[in-house]
């Protein structure tokens, strides 16, 4: 009959089916004879299984890595759920979003202090610069650069931004760039008609519109050419550098529709007056999906400057031809870039058609050849492991860049800004005071 073993010191805890073996250095003799009996064996090697024996029963549960259970509609998660990770695509967008609004918002704010402290000097100094069309002149020009420019360069400066990342100027061509101007211009001329519809619908409605009273100012040549160089020069420079290289840039790393989408609306709501968010909005589309076709900024400023030029000889062509061929100057500064833009757009799409369909053919091409001929043929030794580019301690992995976002992600992303909403209520009071 099996005896217990009273003193463990002189064996090794038993193996299934074993005899126990001392500890070294311990005589052979002091160990006993006698065998450890299945039980005891048993609880020592518990979760081990010994070959040739059935499996042990394993415990009826189960721990999973992630859960995250799902709740009826309407019913609340407790207070101890676990919540999914955030889409970092969402809140970095949101984020992005909120931080260009907040430029524009503080741009409007120091273009309203600067303003109003110009109104008050010249009004102290009995001169009233709102009655004078060269001084409005000069006003409108300089508040450009003066309400854009300090909030998109400290930022930049701030955060020690890339400029070169912001501010592209690639050679695609010139004849796709003249292509891609022209069709820019021809789309931004055809939305006045809807912008100016809107705003005669407004005016209707018993809205006043806030320019009316400086196109009744009378018209002189110095202040002629101070809105052309200011207007169709300088301002189209500075917002491009505002809105096309910061806006545009810090947006497209979450997908290039994102950031022409974003720009747009942003540049748009920037104008305040409901019809000059309108048209520039659509233009910011147009200016958006140049940029990001050519990755030249000389080309949007080309698009936004002929544009303005177009609006400053438009508004003055009174002075320049006479009232007699006012209107014919006016329709020929509008329909002609509008056939030349429906041109170079239908030419764009051909040659969109031909370049994919010759990419394509290339693509197909090498796809075959790859198939016909390897780097190694059948039988060849592979090259080692550290001749491999994958195993080459010299190179490292790049992060995977972002997917891009949606149409209902970026809606998504303007909705979570709040400094976006702030904008959209500037909008909005400044088409509430048009009916006061």
């Amino acid at each position: 009959m099996n005896q217990p073993i009273n003193n463990p010191a002189f064996y090794y805890p038993a193996v299934f089916g074993q005899q126990p073996q001392p500890y070294p250095g311990q005589p052979a003799q002091a160990m006993p004879v006698q065998t450890v009996p299945v039980q005891t064996a048993h609880v020592q090697i518990a979760h081990v299984q010994p070959a040739g024996y059935p499996p042990y029963p394993q415990p009826n549960y189960y721990q999973p890595a992630a859960y995250y259970p799902a709740y009826a509609q309407g019913q609340a998660a407790p207070g101890f759920a676990i919540t999914p990770p955030k889409d970092p695509r969402k809140t970095g967008g949101a984020r992005v979003v909120n931080w260009m609004c907040l430029l524009v918002l503080i741009q409007i704010v120091i273009s309203f202090l600067v303003g109003t402290v110009l109104v008050a000097a010249t009004l102290a100094l009995g001169f009233n610069i709102q009655t004078d069309e060269l001084g409005m002149a000069l006003y409108t020009v300089a508040m450009s650069p003066v309400g854009l420019l300090p909030p998109f360069l400290c930022y930049m400066l701030a955060g020690k931004k890339d400029w070169n990342q912001y501010f592209r100027f690639e050679n695609k061509g010139g004849f796709t760039s003249l292509l891609v101007v022209l069709a820019g211009l021809g789309v931004s001329l055809a939305v006045n008609f809807p912008a100016n519809a809107l705003m005669q619908l407004l005016k209707n409605l018993g809205a006043a519109d806030p320019t009316e009273n400086l196109l009744n100012l009378p018209q002189s040549f110095p202040a002629f050419w101070v809105e052309l160089m200011g207007i169709a020069v300088m301002v189209p420079v500075v917002e491009e550098f505002a809105f096309r290289g910061v806006v545009f840039s810090s947006l497209e790393r979450f997908g290039t529709g994102f950031a022409v989408f974003g720009s747009a609306l942003i540049f748009g709501m920037a104008h305040l007056n409901i019809s000059s968010v309108v048209f520039a909005t659509v233009a910011g589309l147009v200016m958006g999906l140049a940029y990001a076709k050519t990755r030249n900024l000389w080309v949007t400023v080309a698009i936004h400057a002929l544009n303005n030029g177009m609006a400053v000889v438009s508004e003055y062509a009174e002075l320049l031809v006479g009232p007699d061929q006012m209107l014919l100057l006016q329709n020929l500064l509008m329909f002609i870039p509008l056939g030349l833009g429906l041109v170079a757009l239908a030419l764009l799409l051909i040659l969109r058609l031909t370049k994919g369909s010759r990419e394509r053919r290339k693509a197909l091409a090498a796809q075959q050849g790859a198939s016909q001929q390897t780097e190694y043929a059948v039988g060849q030794e592979t090259p080692p492991l550290w001749r491999q580019e994958e195993w080459c301690p010299a190179k490292t992995q790049e992060e995977p860049p972002l997917s891009p976002l949606g149409a209902g992600e970026s809606l998504g992303c303007l909705a979570h800004a709040p400094s976006f909403w702030c904008m959209v209520a500037a909008v909005g009071i400044m088409l509430i005071s048009m009916f006061l």
